[in-house]
């Protein structure tokens, strides 16, 4: 067996692994949403969405 199969992977879990970090960073700098903001934004998203049609 060789390492060459296994080098998508690891290279899949080093990119995943980097954005939680990315992702946890955001969060200590208060740049995240609530779950009522995330709400309220898909909501007027979809009000948009039927208003143009």
């Amino acid at each position: 067996m060789t390492d060459r199969p296994a080098a998508p992977s690891i290279l899949r879990e080093s990119n995943l692994l980097d954005a939680l970090r990315e992702g946890e960073r955001a969060i200590r700098r208060g740049e995240f949403l609530t779950h009522d903001r995330m709400v309220a934004e898909i909501d007027h998203w979809k009000q948009s969405r039927r208003a143009a049609r």
